[in-house]
């Protein structure tokens, strides 16, 4: 949505009333105000964060939780959000949960003082630990599900855990629900061929002004020759039909690339002639890296690269994946998926299976 000067002035306009009646504690008018700008969609992930304050001092807790999480879909490296859900998850009697948010917090901003706080709190306390049970239609969702036959995953067992730490570990997976090709002009052999084609386009500029200058003298006459010999279009017709046998190969391959990010596990399907299949369950990649060349900048593309663990092994295998997303979505991405992987090595249940 394009936001003009007015529609800035307006939403910031809004936001700094609704801050002002909140100090007053007039907290139905500021959640008035809130969803006005929520309403008109500029600083979607600031109204969120407005009304999650207004829902946690009103004592909503469910929905202050719901509207920091629509923050952190917004903007996932927000510390801000993570220390509310802190908050919210101490109001809902989960310590573990309070600690994840306000570990991560810190590590998105190791100056927060505050998540520092709680989360010093939190440790000097005595740990107490407790199951809640799950309802049989959450059970039977898990058996009756789109993996009916298949193994038993992480996802499932996150199914049958009530505790908010998994709540919130499911709805990210859940977000980030992929089915795709990559993106065709992610692929850095395309650039190079681009960078090619326009090498060879200076190359043909350069050898066309020399050529126009050739005279070819006959007896005593002298005529200007325009246009290249066909030798020179032989070899030309040549180089440009093996660019585009090489731009119809990188093509096929793109196409024949299949990326499925679903349930927790990243399934990538590559291959022309011959299949490949790419398994990498998440809660195994301890990191999470972005590269980006500056042509990859420039067209706001890159490649992302999971780090899995090996068993017991302190090694661990790499994993390049190119195109994962437009290139606006990529760095949201990126963060999601960090965000996700940290969830899920900090969640007791996957605790149970990794070590």
């Amino acid at each position: 949505m394009t936001t003009t000067p007015d529609d800035a002035t307006m939403t910031q306009a809004l936001i700094d009333e609704a801050k002002q009646l909140f100090r007053e504690h007039k907290l139905q008018l500021s959640e008035e105000k809130f969803t006005q700008v929520l309403v008109m969609g500029h600083r979607v992930a600031d109204a969120h964060f407005g009304l999650g304050v207004v829902c946690l001092e009103e004592g909503r807790v469910s929905d202050s939780r719901a509207h920091f999480s629509a923050v952190l879909a917004e903007r996932p490296e927000d510390a801000n959000a993570f220390y509310y859900l802190g908050v919210v998850a101490q109001k809902q009697s989960d310590p573990s949960l309070a600690t994840v948010m306000y570990e991560r917090a810190l590590s998105l901003n190791p100056s927060h003082q505050s998540a520092r706080a709680e989360l010093a709190t939190l440790r000097a306390r005595p740990t107490v630990s407790s199951q809640t049970a799950v309802p049989d239609a959450t059970r039977r969702e898990v058996a009756d599900g789109p993996l009916q036959g298949g193994r038993y995953g992480v996802y499932e067992y996150l199914l049958q855990d009530a505790s908010p730490l998994s709540r919130q570990t499911i709805s990210l997976i859940d977000s980030l629900r992929t089915d795709r090709h990559p993106r065709f002009i992610a692929h850095s052999r395309i650039v190079s061929f681009l960078a090619f084609l326009l090498l060879l386009i200076g190359a043909i500029a350069v050898a066309m002004t020399e050529i126009l200058t050739l005279t070819v003298c006959t007896h005593s006459d002298c005529s200007w020759t325009y246009g290249l010999p066909p030798e020179v279009w032989s070899e030309l017709s040549l180089g440009i039909a093996l660019w585009l046998v090489l731009i119809l190969f990188n093509y096929l391959e793109v196409r024949t690339t299949h990326i499925v990010l679903d349930r927790g596990r990243l399934q990538v399907t590559r291959g022309i002639l011959r299949r490949s299949l790419v398994n990498v369950e998440l809660w195994r990649v301890h990191d999470i890296k972005l590269r980006q060349t500056f042509l990859n900048r420039l067209t706001g593309d890159g490649t992302v690269a999971f780090y899995i663990e090996q068993g017991s092994r302190r090694e661990s295998d790499e994993f390049v994946l190119t195109g994962l997303a437009s290139g606006r979505r990529l760095p949201e991405i990126y963060q999601q998926l960090l965000n996700l992987v940290f969830l899920l090595r900090s969640n007791p249940v996957v605790k149970g299976i990794i070590y």
